[in-house]
């Protein structure tokens, strides 16, 4: 939704993105929001009640953007490799198609207003991992940690990664494909390291 501009509203909502992203949230205020979206400042509060609302909506469609994207053509069926290659992939690709929703939703995420938001954006890609993790862990190819933690091995490179292209140019496949096995490789068990070597 925040790719296609056709109503105010979504005009409205890509606007705060780009200034968030650009500029963080304290420097974006409705009257710059308008400005950018082409609108009266008060056409704002025809959707929104606050500035908060308006961001926690952005970082709500955000989110749900990217769980459609990982969503379409996720087979729970398939091999757990598979099922992790899928979803890995895809979040990188949705997020590498926009980066501003990944400045977005990493400065939100760095305020207050995650608490308000009380984690809804993250519940239905929580759901998918939790549940890879759990096949993974029953079927003995998993590690036995907090999903927490789970969680932040899966994300980490996608950020690194991310974060380097917006200063540079974009990583070789085949150093997406490494930190993608990396990721794979602190989930899934692995036999010790050798002390020796």
């Amino acid at each position: 939704m925040l790719t296609h501009i056709h109503t105010k509203k979504a005009q409205i909502m890509r606007a705060a993105l780009q200034l968030v992203a650009d500029d963080g949230l304290a420097a974006t205020t409705t009257a710059r929001i308008a400005q950018m979206a082409a609108v009266a400042e008060g056409t704002i509060y025809r959707y929104f009640d606050t500035k908060d609302e308006l961001l926690i909506a952005i970082y709500r469609q955000i989110k749900r953007d990217v769980f459609d994207r990982v969503s379409d053509g996720y087979d729970p069926a398939s091999r757990i490799a598979e099922r992790f290659v899928h979803l890995w992939h895809q979040t990188f690709l949705a997020y590498r198609s926009d980066r501003q929703k990944l400045v977005f939703a990493q400065k939100f995420s760095e305020t207050e207003l995650v608490r308000t938001e009380a984690g809804l954006a993250h519940k239905p890609m929580a759901k998918l991992l939790g549940a890879l993790q759990q096949d993974g862990f029953q079927l003995g190819q998993f590690k036995s940690l907090p999903m927490d933690l789970m969680t932040g091995f899966f994300y980490a490179p996608i950020i690194s990664i991310l974060r380097a292209e917006q200063n540079g140019p974009l990583c070789p496949d085949t150093q997406i494909k490494t930190a993608m096995e990396a990721a794979f490789d602190a989930w899934r068990i692995v036999p010790p390291i050798n002390e020796t070597q």
